[in-house]
């Protein structure tokens, strides 16, 4: 097997929902006539919430980091729900992508936005 091969399957052992992932799906609502494929789509994540540092304060924010290949086209703006019970989440919860960070090893970190609870 190849390098890439090797690494292909590795992320897809790590993004399996049986082992790290959780299920999310990623809509472009609004922004739909620009997207590729104008029209929603399920894909595996690992859902966190990274260590931020604003103005001397500590605090966190939302983080989803997915394969490459299954996020192509993804737009600021766009939503994406996570679909897992997870840490402190206990329904379905939908975030604005207001990131997008290639690391250029096939993963992609989505920058979300918490709804905001009014």
């Amino acid at each position: 097997m190849s390098l890439k091969n090797d690494m292909i399957s590795d992320l897809d052992n790590m993004l399996n929902t049986d082992e790290f992932a959780v299920p999310a799906t990623y809509s472009p609502e609004k922004y739909a006539e620009q997207h590729p494929s104008n029209k929603s789509c399920g894909i595996n994540g690992i859902f966190d919430h990274d260590f931020v540092m604003i103005n001397g304060a500590e605090s966190f924010s939302p983080v989803f980091d997915c394969a490459t290949r299954n996020i192509c086209g993804v737009l600021h703006g766009a939503k994406l729900t996570i679909h897992e019970s997870i840490k402190r989440l206990k329904t379905d919860i939908t975030y604005t992508v207001r990131g997008v960070q290639p690391n250029g090893t096939g993963l992609t970190r989505l920058i979300l936005e918490a709804p905001v609870n009014g």
